[in-house]
């Protein structure tokens, strides 16, 4: 029968120190082949499934982008978090989504949900024919003053380009242009 299993339990069953068997699961020149293979045979033998929460504690980086966008349902923001989203998964990163219904309490709400270290860096979608004054200063402030981050003024971009290909090419440049910064 197949369980879940830790590291410390590896360790047990190998023989091996927990920080053996982590070396050997990370592929470490510090471990002889012959040592990777047994520890590697009992992880694949119990389903071992690495702890992404203790690898992003331990790292610093969660392997996460945080994306807020006005809404859901129209099919240009659909286009743009799919080459996001595209992109992300090629680069093995992660991609919370958060709609802010161009609304300033939703999309400050949105944003402070991203400061607890879940995310690596922020993409902000605004629609600035929407936006007050007060949520343009808001969201550059956050921006000066935080993670990594990057605002897209989406009504001005598409007013020029619109066509499904060029915004889904977009969210992935959008992506790769990020990630540089971090």
């Amino acid at each position: 029968m197949k369980s879940e299993i830790n590291i410390k339990q590896i360790a047990y069953l190998s023989g091996y120190s927990k920080s053996t068997v982590s070396k050997a699961l990370n592929n470490s020149k510090e471990v002889s082949e012959k040592t990777k293979f047994k520890i590697r045979k009992i992880a694949d033998t119990y389903n071992y499934k690495p702890n992404s929460s203790a690898k992003a504690l331990k790292s610093k980086k969660a392997h996460t982008i945080g994306l807020i966008i006005p809404e859901f349902s129209k099919t240009q923001y659909a286009h743009l978090m799919e080459g996001i989203e595209e992109e992300a998964v090629r680069k093995k990163y992660r991609l919370a989504v958060y709609q802010s219904k161009n609304n300033l309490w939703q999309k400050r709400r949105s944003i402070r949900m991203f400061f607890d270290g879940s995310i690596d860096g922020l993409i902000i979608v605004t629609n600035e024919r929407f936006a007050s004054s007060c949520e343009i200063d808001y969201v550059n402030q956050i921006l000066e003053d935080s993670l990594p981050s990057i605002k897209i003024n989406f009504s001005d971009w598409l007013h020029n380009n619109g066509s499904p290909n060029t915004t889904k090419n977009m969210g992935k440049e959008v992506f790769k242009k990020l990630v540089k910064m971090l």
